[in-house]
């Protein structure tokens, strides 16, 4: 899962994108869920999961804030 999202990072996709994409590949090769948070060199964060929930964190640069987030997966 990592090279494949070493990989589209390389390849100037989005962080989202490329955590989707990774996640995708996991489910087809082991049949299993999983949750991954990427940072690219802009400084964009994006995420993807397939478990029930994901909570991540991360702060705000250049501020003493953080943004914390909880999401659930609904079927």
């Amino acid at each position: 899962m990592e090279s494949s999202s070493v990989d589209a990072r390389v390849n100037d996709r989005h962080p989202t994108d490329a955590a989707r994409a990774a996640i995708e590949m996991l489910t087809r090769r082991v049949g299993e869920t999983g949750d991954s948070i990427l940072t690219d060199r802009l400084k964009r964060i994006g995420s993807a999961y397939k478990t029930g929930r994901m909570a991540w964190a991360y702060p705000v640069e250049g501020t003493p804030d953080v943004v914390a987030r909880c999401r659930l997966w609904l079927s």
